[in-house]
C-alpha cells in the first residue's frame, strides 16, 4: 500500500477540500505549486500523516447528529480493533487497521454522497 485509496464522490470531494484547505492555510505548498502537485505531495505522505488529514476530512464533512464516519481504532491485547456495525473487526497492526477505517468512510461518504445526488 503506498497510500490510502478514496473512490469515486469521495475521492473528488477529499481533493478539493484538501487543496483549498492548504491555499486557505498558506502553507508552502499554496505558495508555487498546482492542485496536481498537492495531491502528488500528499500521496508521498507518511501513512500516518495521511490518516490525519483524511480524519479531519471525515470529520468536516460529519455533522453534529451523525455518527462519526471514521470509526475510533482501539489497541487491543497485542492487537487492534475497529467497530464494525455491532462487533468488532480485529487487525494485527495499526496500520491495517487505519486501512480497513478509511475503506469503510470512503463508502459511506460515497453513499451518502449518490444519496444526495439523487435528491
Amino acid at each position: 500500500m503506498t497510500s490510502y485509496n478514496l473512490t469515486g464522490n469521495c475521492k473528488a470531494e477529499f481533493e478539493n477540500w484538501y487543496t483549498n484547505w492548504i491555499f486557505l492555510n498558506k502553507t508552502f505548498l499554496s505558495l508555487k505549486f498546482t492542485d496536481v502537485q498537492i495531491l502528488e505531495n500528499f500521496k508521498s505522505l507518511h501513512f500516518s500523516e495521511q490518516f490525519g488529514v483524511l480524519q479531519d476530512y471525515f470529520d468536516s464533512v460529519t455533522n453534529s447528529f451523525d455518527e462519526p464516519l471514521i470509526k475510533q481504532i482501539v489497541t487491543g491485547f497485542e492487537c487492534f480493533y475497529i467497530e464494525n456495525e455491532d462487533d468488532l473487526m480485529q487487525f494485527k497492526t495499526r496500520p491495517e487497521a487505519r486501512a480497513e477505517a478509511i475503506k469503510q468512510a470512503n463508502k459511506k461518504r460515497n453513499q451518502q454522497l449518490n444519496t444526495n445526488d439523487r435528491l
